[in-house]
């Protein structure tokens, strides 16, 4: 709505405003789907989805492009960018929200650690202390 109320005050209110839902039209491309799959087991089902979602609207070639860099970047801690402006803004977009999720699940795994080194050591206290 605000996009609509700024034409108006451009055009003078005398217009018609059409807001198409070109997502009917947009579709994942065969080969970079086929990549972005295997990123199945090593990402989230959520993030697997957000990521194939960045890659509407691209060419074929492109899609393929964007799916082997983010391929590379989750497998091998590779980053690479396109040249192009809006591919290479998705692309750091993508890679942000990767580490995002890196960074969580490394947090988490540590928690548990800690938890697990806490639990061993007041075993270990509870033994030496004649507590069994």
């Amino acid at each position: 709505m605000v996009r609509q109320s700024i034409f108006e005050k451009r055009k003078g209110g005398q217009f018609i405003f059409e807001d198409d839902d070109l997502m009917e039209v947009q579709y994942l491309e065969h080969d970079a789907e086929s990549m972005m799959n295997l990123l199945e087991n090593r990402v989230s089902k959520s993030l697997l989805f957000m990521l194939n979602q960045q890659l509407l609207g691209f060419s074929s070639q492109m899609q393929q492009e964007l799916a082997m860099d983010m391929v590379d970047y989750v497998c091998d801690d590779v980053m690479r960018m396109t040249g192009s402006p809006s591919a290479d803004y998705v692309l750091e977009t993508c890679y942000a929200w990767i580490e995002d999720e890196k960074f969580a699940i490394e947090r988490v795994q540590s928690q548990a650690c800690l938890n697990c080194a806490e639990r061993k050591q007041t075993r270990y206290d509870n033994i030496k202390g004649g507590v069994a």
